[in-house]
C-alpha cells in the first residue's frame, strides 16, 4: 500500500522529509499558480523526486459542475489546464470532490444536475485520457454540497458516463459524516481506485488520525485486503498543526498497514 498526504504546494518538501510515498495537491491551487510559480514547483519536484500522485480539491467552485452556470466549454478549458499541468507533474488521478462546484438552487432539477455531472465526467475524462490520467468521482456529505452524497449514486453516474478512465474514490470522512460504516462501503470496493481518510470531528472538522482511529483503520485494512486492493491511501485532513500531525499520522498508518495479517 502506498501512503500519501493531501496538502498544499508549500508543504511539498515537508511531506518528502516525513517519508510519505507521494503527495496530492489541491487542483484549485495548481490551476491558480502563475507559470513562474508552477515552474518553480516543478524544479523542486525534480530535485526531491517525491511523486505527485494526483490532484484532490479539483476546483474551488468554478467552473460549476452542476447548476445554472454549468458550461461545457468552461469545463473543458479548466480540465485542459489541470490535465496539462498534471502531465508535467506526472500525476495519475484527478479527484472530483469540489463541493462548492456542486451547489444547486433549491428549485433546480436533480435529474438535470445528474445529467450535467455525467457530462462533466465525460468531458474531463476525454481530455485526461491521452495523458493516461483517471478521473475519480467522490461522494460528499450533505452539509458541503447538494448532489452526490451516496456511493451508490456516484457509482451509477460513473457507469453511465461509460469511460474506462473514470473511477471511484472513497473518502471515509464523508461516509462517516453520512452515518455510513466501513462495512456499508464493502459493495463498492471492487470499483475503488483510490482512498482518502481523516477523522470526522466536532462541527465536521477533518482531523488527522490518532490512536483512537486504530480500530477503524484496521477494519479498513481487512476490508480492502479481502478485495485485494493494494493501491493508494491518502490522508486528507485540515492543515492545523500540519508538521506534528502529518508526521505522527504517517507513523500510525505504517503501524496498521505494516502489521502481519495474522494480527487481524
Amino acid at each position: 500500500m502506498k501512503l500519501g498526504c493531501c496538502t498544499t504546494i508549500g508543504n511539498y518538501r515537508q511531506v518528502y522529509e516525513m517519508g510519505y510515498d507521494y503527495i496530492e495537491l489541491p487542483g484549485f491551487e495548481v490551476a491558480a499558480q502563475s507559470e513562474t510559480q508552477w515552474q518553480a514547483f516543478l524544479q523542486e519536484k525534480n530535485e526531491l523526486g517525491l511523486p505527485v500522485l494526483g490532484f484532490n480539491a479539483y476546483s474551488a467552485g468554478q467552473p460549476a459542475i452542476v447548476g445554472p452556470s454549468c458550461d461545457d466549454q468552461a469545463t473543458a478549458n479548466y480540465a485542459r489546464r489541470l490535465v496539462q499541468r498534471g502531465a508535467q507533474a506526472g500525476i495519475v488521478n484527478l479527484g472530483i470532490g469540489a463541493p462548492a462546484a456542486r451547489k444547486l438552487p433549491a428549485t433546480f432539477s436533480r435529474d438535470e444536475a445528474a445529467r450535467q455531472l455525467i457530462r462533466f465526467l465525460q468531458i474531463t475524462a476525454d481530455i485526461a485520457r491521452p495523458y493516461h490520467q483517471q478521473v475519480l468521482l467522490e461522494a460528499l456529505h450533505d452539509q458541503c454540497c447538494d448532489l452526490g452524497h451516496d456511493p451508490v449514486e456516484a457509482l451509477a453516474w460513473i457507469q453511465e458516463a461509460n469511460r474506462d478512465n473514470i473511477g471511484l474514490v472513497l473518502d471515509f470522512y464523508h461516509s462517516a459524516a453520512m452515518g455510513q460504516t466501513v462495512d456499508d462501503l464493502r459493495p463498492f470496493v471492487p470499483w475503488l481506485r483510490h482512498l482518502h481518510y481523516s477523522q470526522c470531528g466536532d462541527h465536521l472538522y477533518r482531523g488527522y488520525p490518532d490512536a483512537s482511529d486504530l480500530p477503524a483503520l484496521r477494519k479498513i485494512r481487512r476490508l480492502i485486503q479481502q478485495a485485494n486492493y493494494d493501491l493508494t491511501f491518502s490522508l486528507e485532513s485540515d492543515n492545523a498543526d500540519f508538521m506534528r500531525c502529518a508526521q505522527t499520522s504517517l507513523t500510525l498508518l505504517h503501524q496498521v498497514f505494516d502489521e502481519p495479517a495474522s494480527e487481524f
